[in-house]
């Protein structure tokens, strides 16, 4: 099995992460996992950990810092293959479990053995285009909500969806028994819940096609959140 401890109080300690602008209309920051570090988009409307991978070949890692899992001492290999659709498109990611800090390697807001999806290949176009080397969910339930967990399929055991191809192992089971099987996938604890974080703030700098924004996490969005003149939005991954 894979253990897990908080390495940090929840809600201990402020501290932000720089989103960078890019043209006005996307903002990605940094995201750390074992000892390497990528730009990603974090998204409040997805509950994985994607991350692009040497697993994921030609235009899908070209130009991009890409995950490397034997680069990492603190990498321990999964056994599903998963498909998640995005409004832009879907991908097929291989399971495994890291280290895994939101911003830098040093955050405070870090916890090991988190579920990460090493994408196998996709089909997001704009992804191909973009700078950004991964997708961060932020929705909050403790674990993923029934309904909105994607099909999982055992590596060496499944072949992944066939409208993406076969890309995975040779042998299938039916359409009744892969749903069988997603029914009943243990659930993953997701980003927030495991580090304990409750709230959080997202801040963009107004005057330019370029200004940053901030990801916040700590006291302060906490306090804010209890203040009567602010308005709290729960992120569920149905509300953006």
């Amino acid at each position: 099995s894979i253990g897990r401890r908080h390495l940090k109080p929840a809600d201990d300690e402020d501290y932000s992460v720089k989103l960078e602008n890019v043209m006005g209309v996307q903002y990605h920051g940094q995201f750390s996992v074992g000892n390497q570090s990528f730009p990603v988009i974090y998204d409040t409307g997805s509950f994985e950990v994607v991350l692009l991978s040497k697993h994921c070949g030609g235009a899908c890692i070209a130009g991009k810092t890409i995950y490397d899992e034997s680069l990492s001492t603190s990498f321990v290999s999964g056994t599903e293959m998963m498909k998640v659709t995005y409004a832009s498109g879907s991908a097929v990611s291989r399971k495994g479990f890291d280290v895994v800090a939101l911003g830098s390697a040093e955050s405070p807001y870090r916890v090991p053995n988190m579920s990460i999806w090493q994408v196998v290949e996709h089909e997001i176009a704009v992804w191909n285009r973009a700078t950004f080397s991964g997708i961060v969910g932020l929705a909050y339930p403790k674990l993923m909500p029934a309904g909105f967990r994607a099909p999982y399929y055992p590596e060496g055991h499944e072949k992944v969806p066939r409208d993406l191809g076969n890309s995975g192992n040779s042998t299938s089971k039916s359409d009744e028994e892969n749903e069988d099987w997603t029914k009943n996938a243990p659930g993953d604890e997701l980003l927030l819940s495991s580090m304990g974080v409750n709230y959080f703030a997202i801040c963009l700098e107004r005057n330019g096609p370029h200004k940053p924004g901030w990801l916040s996490f700590g006291k302060t969005p906490a306090n804010v959140a209890k203040d009567p003149g602010s308005v709290s939005v729960p992120v569920v991954g149905k509300v953006h």
